[in-house]
């Protein structure tokens, strides 16, 4: 039988849960009920009133001493349990202290257990946290991603009860432990933690906008390095979710500067980028679909837009974010006329990348003419685009380079076979994760192996305006693998690269032959074959 009990947990008064229309047991029942007191006198009249028989009331009087004696030994319980508390806590105190811990008498495995001859009085004592994290490490060497999942988990639970549930100390123990996920592909468990680390973020740094922006960055970079491991069934979700993220930075951004800042220049970008991402994984697809599902009995909708749909929509979203970048340093007084020329080339690699190869030619000849009127000699700018240059570009620029010698090859490392034709983004070669993690998770996906080719870029013939500029001649010269399945798929995976035009005197030439080096995402590691 249900009690009524009120919000506050005090007793509510007869007034409160009795209705005039109701039948006399029931009546009688909530009465006894209700009435904490025990005294029930006062309501035998009203009783009477409504015939209720002698039999009812015994059987009533019998339930409300039954619900006495329940609360009666609820409390005593309640009691004993306080009490073996306070005795357990007694005890822990009571101890001796207890001997320094070292990495070597940690117990085998790191997991925390006492072994024979050991005494372990404090589990959170930080100094085992320490050894769990050395140990965790070491797992992590040699490719125990489990152990060190497990170490690193125990480690974490430590720093929480010593240090408090909000500290900021358990983040880089938190970041390990992503890690190690990431590499098991254990995409519930990451969720879980990543969620985890968004949590933290905003209890840590509620009072601090800008931390907390950065934070939201950092969780972003975690979703992209999920969303481009190979095999992971949600790696357009986790792209999606990192750009959304980005966004969310951008909006606290611009409520600490204004929306008119430069400062705002790098976020935008990297959401051009994730636009980028977006459109070289639905390329080989017919249709691009968003899925709402649910556990609930209701019904899922969705949208599908079709792969044209889907690319202009990017290559809108991105050209405006860059005409947005481009306008907030022509508003900033530090910035020169180079640096909006340096953005209206970048505002012309993305037409190219979208196949608007006239509109690109014709902003890259603009951006030529105004480098020359800002007194950048013009072979200094022929050799800037005769530069083999993968787009997009990994980071926005708005400095002119220094002179550089050209290298005698080009090496690019594609990032993930879920986005072909896209490089490993800088914040990844970078490290920005704790303790190298970016390097381990790239070899994760990928191993050595690699293709060397010699690129000719220009247009094809018949074509003198060169309105379909691009690689045009692709000759192998030595590739390290396991057969030529791979190295068809290698040739293949080049042919979706994209390399800015070459210019001289403003006007598009012909590029090449240029070797680069390719290492595919995924690849087995062979002898070099000539």
């Amino acid at each position: 039988m249900n009690t009524p009990i009120s919000p506050t947990g005090a007793s509510p008064e007869p007034a409160e849960l009795i209705s005039p229309e109701s039948a006399c047991a029931t009546d009688a029942r909530i009465l006894l009920f209700t009435d904490r007191s025990g005294d029930i006198s006062r309501y035998r009249s009203r009783f009477q009133a409504q015939c209720v028989s002698p039999g009812e009331m015994l059987r009533t009087a019998w339930r409300w001493a039954r619900w006495r004696l329940q609360q009666a030994c609820s409390l005593w319980a309640r009691c004993l349990a306080t009490c073996l508390v306070a005795s357990c806590s007694f005890t822990l105190q009571a101890q001796q202290p207890i001997p320094a811990v070292t990495e070597s008498t940690l117990p085998p495995g790191g997991l925390g257990f006492a072994t024979e001859g050991q005494v372990w009085g404090d589990y959170f004592h930080p100094a085992r946290e320490e050894a769990l994290i050395a140990e965790a490490r070491r797992a992590r060497s040699e490719s125990r991603f489990l152990d060190s999942e497990l170490l690193l988990e125990q480690a974490l639970q430590i720093n929480r009860a010593s240090a408090g549930l909000h500290n900021p100390s358990q983040l880089h123990i938190l970041e390990a432990t992503l890690e190690s996920l990431l590499l098991q592909q254990k995409w519930s468990e990451f969720d879980e933690k990543l969620d985890y680390l968004a949590w933290l973020n905003r209890r840590i740094n509620r009072a601090d906008p800008l931390q907390l922006a950065e934070g939201l960055q950092h969780q972003s970079r975690w979703h992209r390095a999920a969303a481009a491991a190979e095999g992971n069934p949600s790696s357009a979700w986790y792209l999606i979710q990192g750009k959304y993220l980005d966004w969310q930075a951008v909006s606290l951004l611009e409520q600490q500067f204004g929306r008119d800042d430069s400062r705002l220049a790098p976020l935008l970008y990297q959401i051009t980028l994730t636009h980028f991402y977006q459109t070289v994984s639905i390329e080989r697809r017919g249709m691009a679909s968003y899925e709402f599902r649910t556990d609930a009995k209701a019904i899922a909708s969705g949208r599908a837009a079709s792969r044209s749909e889907t690319l202009r929509r990017s290559y809108r979203i991105g050209r405006e974010l860059l005409s947005r970048i481009r306008s907030l340093y022509a508003a900033d007084p530090s910035a020169s006329g180079v640096t909006d020329a340096l953005l209206q080339i970048q505002l012309a690699d993305w037409d190219y990348l979208y196949g608007a190869v006239d509109r690109a030619l014709d902003g890259y000849r603009q951006a030529y003419l105004k480098l020359l009127e800002e007194g950048i000699p013009g072979p200094e700018i022929d050799s800037y685009f005769n530069r083999l240059q993968p787009l997009p570009l990994e980071q926005l620029q708005t400095a002119w380079p220094d002179p550089v010698p050209e290298p005698s090859a080009l090496s690019f490392d594609a990032w993930s076979r879920t986005y072909p034709g896209a490089q490993v983004p800088l914040e990844f070669q970078q490290q920005l994760f704790n303790d190298q993690a970016v390097g381990r998770i790239r070899e994760g996906n990928q191993t050595a192996g690699e293709i060397q080719v010699m690129l000719t870029l220009g247009a094809p013939v018949g074509d003198p305006e060169g309105m379909h500029y691009g690689t045009n001649r692709i000759k192998p010269v030595a590739a390290t693998m396991e057969n030529d399945a791979e190295v068809e798929r290698a040739l293949t995976e080049i042919k979706l690269i994209s390399f800015r035009p070459r210019l001289v005197g403003g006007e598009a030439a012909v590029l090449g032959p240029v070797l680069l080096r390719y290492r595919p995402a995924s690849d087995r590691s062979g002898p070099l074959r000539e």
